[in-house]
C-alpha cells in the first residue's frame, strides 16, 4: 500500500498557486472624484518598517536606491530594521498626448518575500509596518502623500489533498492610516479585513 501510494506521489505534480496567498493589494484611485494625476504617483517609495520593542539602532548601509538598518536587540545578534525601495511606475502615452498612468500598473503588492527580501526563520510580511509613499515638487513646493499600512494581521492553515500540502491564507486585516501633508495635520484611519481565502481584494488609496 505504501509503495503503491509513494508510486501515485512520485507522478503527482503539486500546483499549490499559494505564493501570493499573504500578499496585501493596494492601487491609487486613477479616476475622479479624489484621483491621483500620474506626476503624484511615477515614483513610490516603500518603507518596511520593523517591530523593534527594545535594542540599538546599528549601521545603516545604502546601495542604489535601497537603504538598510540594521538593530542590535538586547538578546544580541540583528534584527530586521526598516528598509525602503524606490518603484517607478511606467506611464504610457494616450492619443491626446497627456501622459498618464498605464492601465493596472498603478498596483502596489506587499508579499512575504517581495519588494523586499525574506528575513527567514519564517518571518511574514506581518512582522511589521509599512509605509507606501510619494513626494514630488512643484513651483517650489514639495507635496507628499503618505500611507501606513499597520496592525497586520494573517492567519492560514496547511491543506492535504491526496499527495498535495498547499498553505491557504484564511484571513487578513489591517490598519491604513492616511499621513498625508494634503490633509492638514489630520490622520484618517480605515480598517480592512478580508472576506475571502486568498483575498486579492485591492485596497483603494486616495487624495
Amino acid at each position: 500500500m505504501l509503495l503503491a501510494l509513494a508510486g501515485c506521489c512520485a507522478n503527482d505534480v503539486c500546483i499549490c498557486q499559494d505564493a501570493t496567498a499573504d500578499a496585501l493589494y493596494f492601487k491609487f484611485k486613477v479616476s475622479v472624484p479624489k484621483k491621483f494625476w500620474y506626476r503624484d504617483i511615477d515614483t513610490i517609495y516603500i518603507t518596511r518598517i520593523g517591530h523593534l520593542a527594545t535594542g540599538t539602532t546599528g549601521t545603516t548601509s545604502t546601495t542604489g536606491t535601497t537603504s538598510t538598518t540594521g538593530t542590535t536587540g538586547t538578546t544580541g545578534g540583528t534584527v530586521p530594521g526598516s528598509t525602503s525601495v524606490l518603484r517607478v511606475l511606467p506611464l504610457s502615452i494616450s492619443a491626446s498626448g497627456d501622459t498618464s498612468i498605464s492601465p493596472g500598473l498603478n498596483t502596489i503588492i506587499i508579499n512575504n518575500a517581495s519588494p523586499f527580501p525574506s528575513a527567514g526563520n519564517n518571518i511574514k510580511l506581518d512582522a511589521y509596518d509599512y509605509r507606501i509613499s510619494t513626494r514630488r515638487v512643484t513651483n517650489g513646493k514639495v507635496v507628499r502623500y503618505s500611507f501606513l499600512v499597520t496592525n497586520i494581521q494573517l492567519a492560514g492553515r496547511y491543506n492535504a489533498t491526496g499527495c498535495c500540502t498547499c498553505y491557504q491564507n484564511t484571513g487578513k486585516q489591517f490598519n491604513l492610516i492616511d499621513k498625508s501633508s494634503l490633509i492638514d495635520t489630520t490622520q484618517i484611519t480605515s480598517s480592512y479585513v478580508s472576506k475571502t481565502a486568498n483575498d486579492t481584494t485591492k485596497v483603494v488609496l486616495t487624495r
